[in-house]
């Protein structure tokens, strides 16, 4: 019997992956300004907006940005624990 050939995996991430993926981006360095659109943020890392935005999400559950009309955001823990200028990082 013949296998079908492979498709691409759409795993879910994990709250440790999509955490240490964003940090290792520098989204939330690229928020601490404020809030930026998907498209954006993928010109700027740069990133594959689609990956980029189930990543946001991921964020977004996590209590880590928040979506607003703008674009995402960080959250007031993001900023003061997650970007690289913090002193409590």
């Amino acid at each position: 019997m013949r296998r079908p050939p492979a498709t691409r995996s759409r795993l879910p991430v994990t709250p440790g992956v999509a955490w240490l993926a964003a940090i290792s981006l520098g989204i939330f360095d690229k928020l601490a300004n404020g809030p930026k659109s998907v498209a954006d943020l993928a010109r700027d890392l740069p990133a594959d907006a689609d990956a980029l935005e189930r990543l946001l999400g991921a964020c977004d559950m996590l209590g880590l940005l928040q979506r607003t009309e703008a674009g995402y955001a960080n959250t007031p823990a993001a900023t003061a624990y997650l970007t690289s200028t913090s002193p409590r990082r």
